[in-house]
């Protein structure tokens, strides 16, 4: 087995990534990037990791959601209909399925982010930003939003950041994104 470990993504230089390549070469094999964790399992690994405490059984996760379901339904009325509603919101509970699929299909893609532990980073940041004001009973964009008084939280500073970076702008400004 052959892999370039650095918890940082800007130690992973041009040079790195020529050395792991004429090592995968004299090994005879292909590179493969591989995740530790798939898409479907990034709501039971945010939940064990972020919270102490938190609805295990899908019969707990359902009797959460029913709790929201009429405020959902004024709020998003054609999503409310659609049949598959109610399971994706009961399998992300207590994060919105979209903003899951938004970090895991989007965000992981960047190398900047870090994959995994960039999800980890970042919602633990939000969450502790947000935990003082926010009363939505879905972890959703809004607790990326500053608390009330601040230009920006901590995690969409972060993000901002990373965007910047990846994007090779340097004076690109994301702090209104």
């Amino acid at each position: 087995v052959v892999s370039l470990l650095a918890t940082e993504p800007t130690k992973v230089d041009e040079v790195g990534r020529e050395i792991l390549a004429q090592c995968n070469g004299g090994l005879g094999r292909v590179a493969q990037d591989r995740s530790p964790v798939e898409k479907n399992d990034l709501p039971e690994l945010l939940r064990r990791r972020l919270f102490s405490s938190y609805p295990e059984t899908e019969a707990e996760k359902q009797q959460h959601v029913l709790a929201f379901w009429p405020r959902f339904e004024a709020i998003d009325p054609s999503r409310a209909k659609q049949p598959s509603a109610m399971k994706n919101l009961v399998e992300a509970y207590p994060f919105h399925p979209d903003m899951l699929e938004r970090f895991f299909g989007k965000w992981t893609g960047v190398r900047e982010f870090q994959r995994t532990r960039g999800v980890l980073q970042t919602f633990a940041n939000a969450l502790r930003d947000a935990e003082p004001w926010d009363e939505s009973p879905l972890i959703s964009t809004q607790v990326l939003l500053p608390a009330p008084g601040r230009d920006m939280s901590t995690a969409l500073q972060k993000l901002a950041n990373i965007a910047q970076r990846s994007s090779g702008e340097p004076n690109a400004d994301y702090s209104q994104a």
